[in-house]
């Protein structure tokens, strides 16, 4: 169940996530749609900042207080319109089962999941709070935006990885380049998907950036964080292959999508796409190959 819902929610984490080793791939998913249901809250327009407010800062709590859940369900389904996608609300739905099954998790996956949604949801309600261009101003606001919705879940995904494939010892210098990978992968979507936020009220550029050569150095500042997201790549042991495709993977196809919106295009071919998650098995193991792929 939690990977069909997966699959329709999210088709890039889709993809990737069945690349990690066995006992992460249950893992990673459930804390994904732990955090995606924040994004639905968040995303439906018509509830007002009230009730936004108030579901997520239940949703954040709920491992802490599953019992709350039947009611926060009865009160939210009513009220997603279609501005809510249907595999979303199928999510929702799932939410009981999703929680029972983070709770079989041992403490510290427990813990930094519960940690990293109370950071995305109180980051959320700052930024829910204001209107249209007044969301986000200047490019330190969008920075912070980013870490709330990104940062902090490249901070969960080191944690957890570092605790289920025992290199804590790397997990220092990891976490100081976990948030900027966060970064770049949010602040690639948020390109991409500028048109589609403006139709509904969102604007996510601060105005000093909405010029053409002002989304040029948006484009430069992204590609310098997915430039540390392969750094990122190379700290990781090359023990653990299958972490490091998974990371390496999402990274080539952010860097692709920056290219072809530089180019004046939309979004990256299924060609592309398909080269990527072979190129990933290829240079995975070479700290000198992932290096090499900044130049994608």
């Amino acid at each position: 169940m939690q990977m069909n819902i997966l699959r329709q929610v999210s088709r890039t984490f889709a993809l990737t996530i069945p690349m990690l080793n066995a006992p992460l791939i249950p893992v990673i998913t459930d804390a994904y749609l732990f955090l995606r249901i924040l994004d639905t809250i968040e995303d439906e327009e018509a509830l007002t900042f009230e009730e936004q407010a108030r579901y997520i800062k239940i949703w954040i709590e709920v491992l802490e207080a599953p019992e709350t859940i039947p009611q926060l369900l009865e009160e939210v389904l009513p009220k997603l319109t279609k501005s809510t996608k249907e595999a979303e609300r199928a999510l929702v739905k799932d939410a009981s089962a999703l929680i029972e099954r983070i709770l079989t998790y041992d403490k510290v996956i427990q813990q930094s999941i519960y940690r990293v949604g109370k950071v995305m949801g109180t980051g959320m309600l700052k930024f829910l709070e204001r209107k249209g261009d007044e969301r986000v101003r200047t490019m330190q606001e969008l920075e912070e935006y980013c870490y709330y919705v990104a940062g902090c879940v490249g901070e969960m995904l080191t944690e957890i990885f570092c605790h289920v494939g025992k290199f804590e010892q790397k997990k220092r210098a990891l976490l100081e380049l976990s948030d900027d990978f966060g970064k770049g992968l949010q602040l690639t979507n948020i390109l991409k998907d500028i048109e589609q936020d403006r139709t509904r009220g969102v604007e996510w550029i601060p105005g000093p950036f909405r010029s053409e050569n002002g989304l040029k150095k948006l484009i430069e500042k992204t590609r310098y964080f997915l430039h540390k997201a392969l750094d990122y790549v190379c700290l990781l042991p090359k023990c653990e292959p299958e972490i490091r495709r998974f990371c390496l993977v999402n990274t080539l196809l952010a860097l692709s999508t920056l290219r072809v919106l530089s180019n004046g295009g939309k979004k990256i071919s299924k060609r592309t796409l398909f080269l990527h998650v072979i190129l990933s098995k290829v240079v995975s193991y070479s700290n000198r190959m992932i290096q090499w792929c900044k130049n994608v």
